[in-house]
Order: structure tokens, then C-alpha cells, then sequence
């Protein structure tokens, strides 16, 4: 098992820098890195695979039209924004741009601070009762609830628990079989292949419900979703024909997934990291205490509340939600020198760049004044990937940190969260989850910490 309190160390016991024990996939790549350098191949199931860990030949693959996307989620996504490539891939950004610039990201604020809120009250009720509650799938819940009433103007209520766990199975399947990449054992079972098309099936009756819903809001004269008129309206370039209804779903899904998953899974983490490191946390409540004074925070406040993006950078860094990424090669390439046939594989892994000790100084360590802007100015830029580079960096990137920051200042200016026990387990699956979740008692805060 992995034990947190070795993942992130106290300050002394990191003075050598020496990497942790670690859970299965993310041993086995830092070993290659070990026995290799940045430069590393290795033999697996699907043939032969090139890892690179430097940040220019990272951005060399991620800037370069030859190298594509694996197939691993098309099961899920379809061909999906975050699935597919080339000219259907470059139309289809286009068209959802619209939906993520500057101007409508600003206007998704009051949803988030509507729905951040709806947690204030179930977390004040749980700190009453004294009650131990997963944060993570709080986390996940949350943030499901914020971008499907940002995106696509419908709420889940009481079934957002439900469609959570429906996702949840999703994204361990999925992550299970990813772990075949790195030579990880998988075992394929009727009943786990049953609860796989259950919850699959799921997430397409919401998808579906979503669908009817702007279909209706369409023939009403009512436009309330961000995103879904640009889809229903939307041209695929590739044929010069409307969207058909699969690639409408591929894209709500997309959305959907991508949307949610990576916020909550950084939140989560960076519950846990206060958690143990209780200095970094109060240094982050006095700034909530002596910047807010008391009052929600808004907008207007993110701009004033530094730590508290730092410290929402440092958990992306540590715990980058996407933690690898797989490339194939159109046509013969040399990176670095090294020489990628056609058809080869590449991978990247966040969680390893973001620890290169080059690049980082004491990399294994808690340590958000590293994003205070004079040390991550100076920065390789593709040393911090947390949402991709190059062509396919994140489309909702700029709303992910506006809503991160909001949500954590909101809840960490009024509640501690106490993690039940002092490890936990990383799950290298799909995405960077905690295997058993993070039960935790809630305290109301206690200002007299900033004091």
C-alpha cells in the first residue's frame, strides 16, 4: 500500500530528495527513468514504448502535428474533444471555443458560488452531526453539479450521488486496462464487463436527458445552455453535414468528464495536503481571513487571493489529475535524438516531469510559494502540464482555475477538513484518484488560527 505521509514528506525527512515508495504503474516508470534517463523505452503488450520526461522533448511531441492521440477512451468518449485529432479534432475545438472564452467563463461565477454554497450548508450539517463524510466524492459531486448547470443549464439533485458512482465505475474500468501500458496485471471478469455497460449506459440516459432538454429549450425560443446550442447547430467540416446525434453525445461527455473529474480530483488532494502540512494552511487562512474579512469570496477576489492559487497549483503539480498521456507516430520521427518509427508509441507522465530535479527544487515536497510569480516565471514551460500543452492544452483551463481557487477559499475560509487517517493510497488509473477516497470529519474553522 502507499502511504501519504511518505508521498509527502515532512521537510526534513525530504532533504535527500529520495522518492517514496509508490503504487504500481508509477514505480515501474520511475525506475525507467532511473535505469534510462529521460530518454527510456521498454517493451509492453501493445509493442514497444518510448517514454520522455524532458519538458523540451515533451513539448516537441506535444507542438508536433505526427504525434496523436491512442485510442484508449474512444470506448467512452467517442471521438470526443479530448479523443480525437486531426481536422475533425481542430473543427470540432473551434466550434466549442465560443463556449470557454474569457467573457462566458466569468459568467459561469455565480453558478459556482450558487452550488459551492448547497456544499456550505451539507458541510455545516456534517460538522453538527459530527458526522465522516468522503470528501473526494463530495469533491466530484460538487464540481459534477457546477458544470452541468454551467454548461448545459440542467441540475441532478439528489442524483448526482448516482451518476457519481456511475462515473466512478467508468473511470476505474478504463484505468484498469490503461494500466496494461505499464505492464500492470488486469484481470477481465463477466461481472466487472456487466457493471461496466451498466454505468455506461448511465451516463447516456443523462446525456440523453440533456439532449431532449435543449432540444426542447430550441423549439421554445430558449437558449439557457452555454454549450449545447453551438452543438446543435454545429457543422462537421470533415463532411460539411450537421452533427449527428453521436457526436453531440461524444462532446456532452467529453465535457462532462473532463469537466468535473479533474477539478475534484485536485480539490481532494489539496484537502489532504493542508491536512498534513498544517503551516501551509494557516498561512492560507490568514490570507482568506485578512483578504475576504469574513464575506464569501467573489470574482473580484481571486485576483487578491495568491496563495490560495498557489496552493491549487502545487496540489496539480504533485497530484497532476491526468497523469499520462500516449502519443502515436504518423510517420517516422527523432526526438532528442532518439528515432520513433511510424506507428510508434509515446507516453508522457505529469506525475514524473513535475518531479524532474532539474526543473524542481525539492521536488517531493508541499511547497506552494513556488508558484509565487518570480520562481514559476523562469520555469520550463512544459515542466508543469497539469493540463496538457501544445494543440491539445485543456479548453477549460482558464475555468478550472478560476473554479478551483473559488471553491477551496470558499470552503477552507469557513471549514477544516480532518482526514480520518494518516495514509492514503494514490490509484494511477485513468486519472490520479485516491483508491479508498478521503473520509473526513469536518470542523467549523476557528478563526482564532489566523490570529
Amino acid at each position: 500500500m502507499f502511504i501519504a505521509p511518505q508521498d509527502t514528506p515532512s521537510r526534513s525527512a525530504t532533504a535527500t530528495n529520495q522518492r517514496p515508495p509508490l503504487p504500481g504503474s508509477l514505480e515501474f516508470l520511475f525506475t525507467l527513468l532511473d535505469e534510462q534517463g529521460d530518454q527510456a523505452r521498454y517493451r509492453s503488450a501493445y509493442g514497444e514504448i518510448s517514454f520522455f520526461n524532458d519538458p523540451t522533448d515533451i513539448r516537441n511531441i506535444l507542438q508536433s502535428q505526427n504525434f496523436v492521440r491512442t485510442p484508449l477512451v474512444t470506448v467512452l468518449l467517442g471521438q470526443g474533444l479530448l479523443a480525437s485529432d486531426g481536422p475533425y479534432w481542430k473543427s470540432q475545438r473551434k466550434l466549442m471555443q465560443p463556449a470557454f472564452r474569457e467573457p462566458c467563463v466569468h459568467s459561469f461565477l455565480p453558478v459556482v458560488r450558487r452550488c459551492t454554497d448547497d456544499w456550505l450548508r451539507r458541510w455545516e450539517s456534517a460538522a453538527g452531526a459530527e458526522e465522516v463524510i468522503d470528501v473526494s466524492a463530495h469533491m466530484r459531486q460538487l464540481s459534477l453539479d457546477i458544470i452541468l448547470q454551467c454548461l448545459f443549464s440542467t441540475g441532478l439533485g439528489e442524483d448526482l450521488a448516482r451518476v457519481d458512482r456511475s462515473v466512478t465505475s467508468i473511470i476505474d474500468d478504463l484505468g484498469q486496462l490503461a494500466g496494461t501500458f505499464f505492464n500492470q496485471p488486469h484481470k477481465f471478469s463477466p461481472g466487472r464487463n456487466t457493471d461496466f455497460k451498466s454505468a455506461l449506459a448511465e451516463l447516456d440516459a443523462l446525456v440523453q436527458g440533456i439532449m431532449e432538454q435543449a432540444r426542447k429549450q430550441s423549439s421554445d425560443g430558449v437558449h439557457e445552455s452555454h454549450l449545447m446550442p453551438l452543438l446543435m447547430g454545429g457543422i462537421d467540416n470533415t463532411t460539411g453535414e450537421p452533427l449527428t446525434e453521436k457526436q453531440i453525445r461524444d462532446e456532452v461527455v467529453t465535457m462532462i468528464l473532463g469537466g468535473h473529474e479533474t477539478t475534484a480530483v485536485i480539490l481532494t488532494w489539496a484537502w489532504h495536503l493542508l491536512a498534513s502540512h498544517p503551516e501551509v494552511e494557516t498561512r492560507l487562512v490568514q490570507e482568506l481571513e485578512q483578504t475576504l474579512m469574513g464575506a464569501p469570496p467573489s470574482h473580484a477576489d481571486l485576483g487578491r487571493l495568491t496563495y490560495t492559487r498557489c496552493v491549487f497549483q502545487e496540489a496539480m503539480r504533485l497530484y497532476p489529475p491526468v497523469w499520462f498521456m500516449m502519443r502515436k507516430s504518423l510517420s517516422a520521427a527523432s526526438i532528442g535524438g532518439q528515432e520513433i518509427p511510424a506507428g510508434g508509441s509515446v507516453l508522457i507522465c505529469p506525475y514524473t516531469t513535475h518531479r524532474h530535479p532539474v526543473h524542481w527544487d525539492s521536488p517531493w515536497e508541499f511547497r506552494p510559494e513556488r508558484f509565487e510569480e518570480a520562481p514559476s516565471s523562469t520555469r520550463h514551460k512544459y515542466a508543469h502540464l497539469p493540463f496538457s500543452a501544445g494543440r491539445h492544452q485543456c479548453l477549460g483551463m482558464g475555468f478550472a482555475m478560476l473554479e478551483g481557487p473559488l471553491i477551496l477559499a470558499a470552503l477552507a475560509q469557513r471549514f477544516q477538513v480532518v482526514p480520518c487517517a494518516h495514509s492514503v493510497e494514490i490509484a494511477p488509473l485513468l486519472t490520479l484518484r485516491q483508491r479508498h477516497g478521503l473520509p473526513s470529519r469536518i470542523l467549523p474553522r476557528k478563526p482564532s488560527i489566523a490570529a
